[in-house]
């Protein structure tokens, strides 16, 4: 598609009924509305291969419902926040090829339902953390074309799954 300008901040006013937005392969080029935080419903925001900027909501990161968040390919910025830790139902995320910055939140490691984490071509930087670990149903972790450095989170490298390729 060739949809652009703006995302609607409008949608946040779908609170108790959208759980779906599906608005990948366009030319948005605002940031992400912080409306859109207040969709308790929301199981799948796929706004990847956009020209979105600017930062990911804070309270969007509190969204327990959300079982997909892929903002990948964009030009996002900032930190990873730490309350991506209360995403408890979150079992797919892309951030790849933004610009995101700092060090991976430990809480990362409390998304036990994690199976797919896309962190590459970022600007991350520092060790991973080894809460990573936790992720037991993690099958596939891209986090190349960063500035990571340390050791390998070794129960990360015990995981059956990644070591199977099952999902």
């Amino acid at each position: 598609n060739a949809i652009g300008g703006s995302l609607p901040k409008e949608l946040g006013d779908l609170r108790d009924s959208l759980k779906m937005i599906y608005a990948f392969d366009n030319q948005f080029t605002s940031s992400i509305p912080a409306e859109f935080a207040s969709l308790k419903k929301l199981k799948v925001l796929s706004l990847d291969n956009n020209e979105l900027t600017g930062t990911i909501p804070e309270h969007l990161y509190l969204n327990d419902q959300m079982e997909v968040l892929d903002v990948g390919s964009n030009r996002i910025s900032g930190s990873i926040h730490a309350n991506i830790g209360q995403m408890s139902s979150l079992r797919q995320l892309y951030l790849d090829e933004n610009s995101f910055t700092s060090t991976m939140p430990s809480e990362i490691g409390s998304l036990s339902k994690m199976e797919y984490m896309y962190v590459h071509k970022n600007s991350l930087e520092g060790e991973v953390p080894v809460e990573i670990g936790n992720l037991t149903l993690l099958t596939e972790f891209l986090m190349y074309g960063n500035s990571l450095m340390g050791p390998m989170p070794q129960a990360l490298c015990d995981n059956r799954y990644m070591n199977e390729g099952k999902g």
